[in-house]
């Protein structure tokens, strides 16, 4: 008898795996070499090629994978949102989980995401290794480990717990096309409101402790470079004290604490990067949010493993704000 995947009840879910690829034919092949050391084996590698101006298709369509079976979509350029749900609405899998193509994974990542979906949660969550450009690597997100529902999930994300990133996560497919969850595209931190929107809608969530998934910063990302669309963290920040007020009220004091910390980062980035001419309305704009924030920033990142911090801070402000 097939259970309800249509699957005999011995073989192992599918896995489908989405990763958005944009010109990398420079290391693409290290990143599916490391990608054949997974250990489990009903994988379906969903390999998405944003418009690649290089070799990458090419590469992409060579690569026989050890385990599992490749699909390859090529699309015009759209960043990585549009890449996923590009990836998402083509995926076959009872679970997904989404990749970047330039950080690695512990080889058994995959095995032990879905040993414990297995046990009956829709949602998993693990920790990861988080490597800064010099090299300095620690383990980040290995807090948890706890068996949750929606809302206990929701607070431990408010409280830095589990990470907003797709990458550490194994979600029922079925949950995110059953609720149309999918990635705001054209923006950056968009991880936020999918997560949010992800642990909400989530039944049973499982917290793994354990990091099994690195993280690289890179210098030049769109992160990492100043420009008008880091503003939106601002808007988000609003839309999810929304999103929490609807779905969970009591839960607004610890929301208003991440929304602070959020702008607290943002607005000290901007204002670290705000020295070019063309960032004059993003250092304007964030010098105002800075003011109409700054009671909810002592209030919330004032604590005494901020000290330092908030003293740097404040006398960086002090000048950004004269």
């Amino acid at each position: 008898m097939s259970d309800k995947h249509g699957q005999e009840p011995n073989i192992l879910p599918m896995v489908s795996v989405v990763v958005p690829v944009f010109n990398a034919e420079g290391w693409i092949a290290k990143t599916l070499s490391q990608f054949e050391t997974q250990t489990y084996s009903n994988i379906e590698w969903v390999l998405v090629n944003d418009g690649s101006g290089d070799a990458t298709s090419d590469l992409l369509r060579s690569w026989i994978p050890h385990y599992g079976h490749k699909i390859i979509i090529d699309k015009a350029n759209g960043g990585a949102s549009s890449a996923r749900n590009e990836g998402l609405r083509k995926a076959h899998g009872d679970y997904i989980t989404f990749w970047d193509c330039d950080d690695s994974q512990d080889s058994e990542m995959l095995a032990k995401l879905t040993s414990a979906a297995l046990r009956g949660y829709d949602l998993v969550v693990c920790g990861m290794y988080q490597e800064s450009h010099s090299g300095k690597c620690q383990e980040v997100f290995t807090e948890c480990d706890e068996d949750m529902d929606a809302l206990e999930g929701l607070r431990a994300f408010l409280s830095s717990k589990i990470s907003m990133s797709p990458c550490l996560k194994l979600i029922s497919r079925e949950l995110l096309l059953d609720n149309g969850i999918t990635f705001e595209e054209g923006v950056i931190n968009e991880d936020l409101l999918w997560s949010v929107d992800v642990l909400l809608n989530a039944k049973r969530i499982c917290a793994l402790n354990v990091p099994l998934y690195r993280y690289t910063s890179r210098d030049g990302s769109v992160s990492s470079t100043l420009s008008e669309k880091h503003l939106v963290v601002f808007d988000h920040c609003e839309m999810l004290k929304d999103r929490v007020a609807k779905a969970a009220p009591d839960l607004l004091p610890v929301c208003r604490r991440y929304c602070a910390q959020s702008a607290w980062n943002i607005i000290f980035f901007i204002e670290k990067n705000g020295n070019n001419v063309d960032c004059e309305h993003v250092v304007e704009v964030a010098r105002s949010e800075y003011k109409a924030r700054r009671s909810d920033i002592f209030k919330f990142c004032g604590g005494p493993r901020n000290r330092v911090k908030q003293f740097l801070y404040i006398a960086h402000l002090a000048r950004f704000v004269s």
